[in-house]
C-alpha cells in the first residue's frame, strides 16, 4: 500500500502544478508558524497539533486534517483544497506575488530560514 500510495503522490507532484502548488503552500504554512500571523484576504489559516475533525461547507466532505481556512466574516472553516481552488484569495497580502511550485532556490536550499520580504 505504502508503496504505490507515495508513487501516486509523487506523479501528482510532478504533474499536476495546481496540486504542487497547494501543498507548497500547506509546507510554507504549517512549517512557518509566522506565516500564520500574516494578514489573509479572506481567511486565516488555523493549524492545529492534532487533526480535527469538521465538514467543509463547500465540498460537504468531513475531513480529518490539521490545516483549516477560518472565513473572517462566517467563522465557517474551510478544507485546503477547496480554499485552495481559488488562488486569488490563497495568498496573503503583500506575498501575492510569490510563486509556489517551482525549484527552491539554491539560497533556500542552504537553509536560510529568515522571512521573506513582502
Amino acid at each position: 500500500f505504502d508503496q504505490h500510495y507515495y508513487a501516486n503522490k509523487r506523479h501528482r507532484w510532478a504533474s499536476d502544478h495546481h496540486y504542487h502548488q497547494r501543498e507548497s503552500l500547506r509546507g510554507w504554512i504549517t512549517k512557518n508558524s509566522w506565516v500564520r500571523d500574516l494578514d489573509w484576504p479572506t481567511h486565516k489559516p488555523v493549524y492545529a497539533s492534532e487533526k480535527i475533525l469538521r465538514q467543509c461547507p463547500a465540498c460537504h466532505a468531513y475531513r480529518h486534517i490539521k490545516l483549516w481556512w477560518q472565513d473572517k466574516k462566517t467563522d465557517d472553516f474551510l478544507c485546503h483544497p477547496c480554499f485552495t481552488n481559488d488562488w486569488s484569495r490563497a495568498l496573503p497580502i503583500g506575498y501575492e506575488d510569490k510563486v509556489f511550485g517551482r525549484r527552491k532556490s539554491s539560497e533556500t536550499k542552504s537553509g536560510s530560514t529568515s522571512k521573506p520580504e513582502p
